[in-house]
C-alpha cells in the first residue's frame, strides 16, 4: 500500500479523478487522464479472495471501472500505517468503491462514492 500511495501522491497532482479497473483475473489499473498526458499503472497477479463454499463463475475477462476522487482514495491509502494483513477492493457499478484492510482481529472499510 505505501507504494501504491506513492504513486497515487503523485497522480493527484495531475488530476482530481482516478479511474480504476480490475478485473476477476486479478489485474488491477490505477489512471489519471488530462487533455495533456495520461498515466497508468498495472497490477497484476493479485489474489481474488473467494467467499467460503462459493466459487467464481466469472470469467477473468469481466472489468469492473469506477472513477473516484483521487484525494479521497489517497487517504484511504494511509491504512498501510496499520500494516494490515490484506486489503480487499470492491467497486460497486455506479456507486462506490470500497476497501477493506483486514487486521488480525478487526477491519477497516473505506467507502469512497463514485464520480458522476
Amino acid at each position: 500500500l505505501k507504494a501504491m500511495r506513492n504513486v497515487i501522491e503523485k497522480m493527484k497532482d495531475l488530476d482530481s479523478t482516478l479511474t480504476i479497473q480490475a478485473n476477476m483475473g486479478g489485474e488491477l489499473t490505477l489512471k489519471v487522464q488530462t487533455d495533456l498526458v495520461s498515466i497508468a499503472t498495472f497490477y497484476r497477479n493479485l489474489e481474488h479472495p473467494q467467499l467460503e463454499g462459493k466459487q467464481n463463475v466469472l470469467g477473468s475477462d469481466i472489468v469492473a471501472t469506477a472513477k473516484v476522487d483521487v484525494k479521497k482514495f489517497w487517504k484511504a491509502l494511509y491504512s498501510y500505517q496499520v500494516a494490515p494483513s490484506n486489503v480487499i477492493c470492491c467497486i460497486v457499478e455506479n456507486t462506490a468503491l470500497v476497501l477493506h484492510a483486514l487486521l488480525d482481529d478487526l477491519f477497516i472499510t473505506y467507502y469512497i462514492p463514485i464520480l458522476a
